[in-house]
């Protein structure tokens, strides 16, 4: 398998066979007026895997994921959700408010002909995967969420006040918002309060 030169964003990238990859073009498609970057390799029934927060497609790639569902006869699509990865990084807020955001992994099956797919998630890949099979029942044939965390309520439409507080960049007002401290803890934990 080649790892395809969309992933090669970090030298230490290797196919799961730790053998320096052929290097191929990247491909990207156009959602809500953003560039999605994507890979799509194999032949058979479809797996979309979505990476988690502050990941990217080449995580599936470097841990051999990729080789192995394609080797088990799959076609696999590798989408790095909008602001990861090789996909546009908007500074605009309303750019990642859910389900749009998830709503860009559809676009893609789109632009490749896939109708159904089976989508993979991890972690916020997880909620995302979950997410479109809610917006788009009939495009998910299976759902695999890793690390998805409590997918019993919904990714808020409005940003909190303390996010609110740090796009403004005022640090000392963040620490004064209720809810941006944590609250959790574990014995010998270093917190910020």
């Amino acid at each position: 398998m080649t790892l395809p030169e969309s992933r090669r964003g970090f030298g230490t990238y290797r196919s799961a066979s730790g053998v320096e990859p052929t290097r191929v073009a990247a491909r990207k498609v156009t959602s809500r007026g953003f560039g999605i970057s994507y890979d799509d390799v194999g032949d058979g029934p479809t797996i979309v895997l979505i990476s988690g927060f502050s990941q990217s497609g080449g995580d599936w790639w470097e841990l051999g994921y990729v080789d192995r569902l394609v080797a088990l006869g799959r076609r696999v699509l590798v989408v790095d959700p909008l602001g990861h990865g090789g996909s546009d990084r908007p500074h605009e807020p309303d750019a990642y408010r859910w389900p749009d955001v998830a709503l860009d992994v559809v676009a893609t099956m789109d632009a490749v002909g896939v109708p159904q797919a089976t989508l993979w998630g991890f972690s916020r890949g997880a909620a995302l995967a979950a997410c479109a099979a809610i917006e788009s029942p009939a495009r998910v044939v299976a759902l695999v969420l890793g690390a998805g965390g409590d997918l019993s309520d919904t990714p808020p439409i409005a940003l909190s006040p303390a996010i609110e507080t740090l796009l403004a960049g005022d640090w000392a007002a963040y620490f004064a918002t209720p809810g941006a401290r944590s609250t959790r803890t574990r014995p010998g934990a270093i917190t910020n309060g």
